[in-house]
């Protein structure tokens, strides 16, 4: 049994560490893994303040360290419990969008990522690319990108499958864009 599957068997709070060979930074985040394919694992990202941030989609790949036990890890998840009593754990709804649009499914080979509003990282670009997808075929994406600084979509990128690091499928920011389209 690998890394990725242990921490998805034992449902444990987790930092992921992503990097690849082109770039000098790891991307890093904390969550709960939910589900691990043959190139794609599913986390429930959390954010600083211990509330779902997105459910991102990260190639295994690029994962290049998994830490599941640390006071930071002990003391955040005291901080989620917390929020869940209170009922601001997920604010947003995003695990009920998870459930209705993407569980069960493949984002990068189905086309149910077309007309959404997603954010990416790629090996290819040196930010994280936001915007909605207006185009799909079997090796890329095409995205037209928006922020919620600038909603006009204006420049297109095209996205090569292979060159994804992660996508955040849902996340607060990318539904409160869409909500003001």
């Amino acid at each position: 049994m690998n890394e990725l599957e242990l921490t998805l068997k034992t449902n444990q709070i987790v930092e992921i560490y992503s990097e690849f060979s082109n770039k000098n930074e790891e991307y890093f985040s904390l969550g709960y893994l939910i589900a691990i394919e043959d190139d794609f694992s599913t986390l429930i990202s959390i954010n600083e303040y211990g509330m779902i941030e997105s459910f991102q989609y990260r190639k295994n790949a690029f994962i290049s360290n998994i830490v599941s036990s640390t006071c930071y890890l002990k003391n955040f998840k005291k901080i989620i419990d917390y929020n869940k009593s209170i009922n601001l754990y997920d604010p947003y709804s995003l695990t009920k969008d998870y459930e209705q649009q993407f569980q069960g499914k493949d984002p990068i080979n189905e086309p149910i990522l077309v007309n959404k509003q997603v954010s990416i990282i790629t090996t290819e670009n040196d930010f994280i690319l936001q915007g909605r997808i207006i185009e799909k075929t079997k090796e890329s994406f095409v995205l037209s990108s928006s922020t919620i600084d600038d909603l006009t979509e204006n420049q297109l990128y095209e996205i090569k499958h292979e060159d994804i690091v992660l996508i955040d499928l849902l996340s607060i920011d990318n539904k409160l864009i869409e909500q003001i389209k």
